[in-house]
């Protein structure tokens, strides 16, 4: 099995459905990386999803269900940590 279907399976919750990963993309290893971050930086909260936009990989956050204040907070900082993962300013 290809990086890329490893990926898909391994990562599911976390990716868009409609995310096709090419094993030959030279950037997977460094999207692992960051996704095994986000993964753990997240915890339970896999209302966060990565999809294939022209401009690259985007991440996207589900806001349908309503959250108290403490979700809120949780969410900023899961965000802000989000951020620093994808920027490499964290790892």
């Amino acid at each position: 099995m290809d990086l890329g279907k490893s990926m898909e399976n391994e990562f599911r919750t976390l990716l868009a459905s409609d995310l096709r990963l090419d094993g030959t993309d030279l950037e997977l290893a460094d999207l692992r990386r960051k996704l095994l971050a986000v993964a753990q930086a997240i915890g339970r909260y896999h209302w966060i999803r990565f999809q294939l936009r022209s401009t690259g990989y985007e991440i996207t956050i589900d806001n349908s269900e309503p959250r108290s204040t403490i979700d809120e907070i949780k969410r900023d900082a899961i965000i802000a940590e989000i951020e620093m993962i994808m920027s490499g300013e964290q790892q």
